[in-house]
């Protein structure tokens, strides 16, 4: 289960971009 957009913000653009990879690999 990806939860990656629940900690999208502002300050994490790149960290939410590395888990949005992350989720759709696993």
């Amino acid at each position: 289960m990806c939860t990656a957009l629940q900690y999208a913000t502002m300050d994490r653009q790149e960290w939410l971009c590395i888990n949005l990879i992350l989720c759709q690999v696993d």
